[in-house]
């Protein structure tokens, strides 16, 4: 879908087992679009087969100052996996090696910064990280969180760690078709009329609960043409009526979704189209609660592995976990409550917040 086109992305592996998966990471990249430049660390070169690395078509290896090769002015800078020794540098500022010379000269420029950490357990519980964490994403850093059990931090999947990049150049992964019909645009300006205080009474609620992110999530509500969703980016707590759009049909074959709105629908409709037409609740609301997300005591409402955003097929997925809870966690990705009304979805939520 070329999500990375014409984009200059550094790419820096450090010493970590996960870095064996670093040619997997490079070669997608590639396909997205990108001009990938992978600087490993010194100490990478114990984990990786440089010179496969090096032959893979379109990639650039720079390993110090003095290769003759020139680097373009960085799209964004990726970090996968990133050890707790070069987590911490990059938080106190080091500049000591090339790759954080780099990485430093990234963050001074306000270059968006995606970071996975690879750790044991014990490093991650260090109060360096958690407090550094807070620093870093402060910084224009995006800390992906690694997979966490009682025993074990692993570096985060791969698909969901290329997600969030793409996700900061391109929110939508489906092919859109706006519909102009002059009948639907009238019936969409009623629908936001009688609707807008069930969204925005939603998104107050998740918001006030801190059961989201700020601009995180979408809500649906069926409607007899199809249903209201709302537009990409669209901040839950603080809606306006021309983020409503209206979903009057979908192809999934294709990866079509066709509208009729003001904006954008949000990337998540193709998982809304699938359970708007397969379950008969009315609402549909999908939120980013990491305290549900990584809950222990929630696993069993986990879907089995993580599923690329914005696809038909987490949809089909999700059916096979929504029962009479109502209520499914997307592996590493996110929540989605079913209801007929809003005290149905409310009184889900706070159960399933004080589950966590």
């Amino acid at each position: 879908m070329n999500r990375l086109k014409n984009k200059n992305i550094y790419y820096f592996i450090t010493g970590a087992k996960k870095a064996e998966l670093a040619s997997k990471i490079i070669k997608e990249m590639i396909s997205e679009g990108a001009r990938v430049f992978t600087i490993p660390t010194q100490t990478s070169l114990d984990f990786i087969d440089l010179t496969r690395i090096k032959n893979i078509k379109g990639n650039v290896i720079k390993t110090n100052w003095s290769n003759k090769i020139k680097l373009p002015k960085e799209d964004a800078v990726l970090i996968a996996p990133c050890t707790f020794n070069t987590f911490n540098s990059i938080a106190i500022g080091l500049a000591n090696t090339y790759p954080l010379c780099l990485i430093a000269s990234s963050l001074g420029n306000k270059v968006p910064i995606f970071i996975a950490p690879a750790m044991n357990k014990s490093l991650w519980d260090h109060p360096l990280i958690q407090k550094n964490i807070k620093k870093l994403e402060k910084w224009n850093c995006r800390v992906i969180w690694p997979e966490i059990s009682d025993n074990k931090v692993s570096m985060m999947d791969v698909g969901k760690i290329l997600d969030t990049l793409y996700f900061s150049f391109k929110r939508i992964n489906y092919l859109d078709r706006k519909i102009r019909d002059a009948n639907l645009n009238d019936r969409l300006k009623v629908y936001r009329k009688k609707y807008f205080s069930i969204f925005t009474d939603l998104g107050k609620f998740l918001s006030q609960k801190n059961l989201n992110l700020p601009t995180a999530g979408c809500t649906s509500i069926r409607v007899s043409e199809g249903f209201l969703i709302t537009s990409s980016g669209a901040e839950l707590s603080n809606l306006h009526q021309n983020e409503i759009s209206l979903i009057v049909g979908f192809n999934e074959n294709d990866n079509l979704i066709k509208w009729v709105g003001d904006k954008l629908p949000s990337s998540e409709s193709p998982l809304h189209s699938i359970i708007q037409k397969h379950k008969k609740s009315k609402i549909i609301v999908h939120f980013h609660c990491p305290k549900m997300t990584y809950s222990t005591n929630l696993k069993r409402f986990n879907t089995i592995k993580y599923d690329r955003y914005g696809t038909f097929a987490i949809g089909r997925q999700l059916l096979k976990i929504l029962g009479k809870e109502k209520f499914c966690i997307m592996k590493y990705h996110g929540e989605i409550i079913l209801g007929n009304d809003n005290s149905e979805i409310k009184r889900t939520l706070i159960k399933f917040d004080k589950l966590a």
